[in-house]
């Protein structure tokens, strides 16, 4: 079948940890996940009854970390800000134009980085490869 890609944008929140969450949690109560046919009762059962070729969403992504790990969403770095999206500070809009940001993203691991307006974070673009 092949990784398919994802890209969701979520509030921005204080820790990313918090954005994460909360955006994993709005994932799995639209249903928008491959559940293998099957009606879980959580983000987590989700995760486990899709097995190794997961849920194709940023359920397989439990964590944030500073570095690319499978299962985990680490920050684009300041270097990467500046060839991806051409700024620090980028906007939704020069985040979405960037095609070649999604070919330093592994499969079954996600990347993240803060969109701003006006100079303010105003939210999180979460993007990355399904397992499979």
């Amino acid at each position: 079948m092949g990784a398919e890609f994802y890209f969701y944008v979520t509030p921005f929140e204080q820790e990313p940890r918090q954005a994460l969450a909360a955006l994993r949690a709005r994932v799995f109560s639209l249903g928008e996940f491959d559940a293998q046919g099957q009606t879980p009762a959580s983000a987590e059962e989700a995760v486990t009854l899709a097995g190794s070729n997961g849920t194709r969403s940023i359920l397989d992504i439990d964590r944030i970390e500073s570095v690319s790990e499978l299962g985990a969403a680490d920050p684009f770095t300041d270097d990467e800000r500046l060839a991806f999206f051409g700024s620090l500070e980028p906007t939704l809009e020069a985040v979405r134009a960037s095609l070649a940001a999604a070919d330093v993203i592994e499969r079954g691991s996600a990347r993240f980085v803060p969109v701003f307006e006006s100079g303010r974070r105003v939210a999180y673009v979460f993007m990355g490869y399904s397992w499979d």
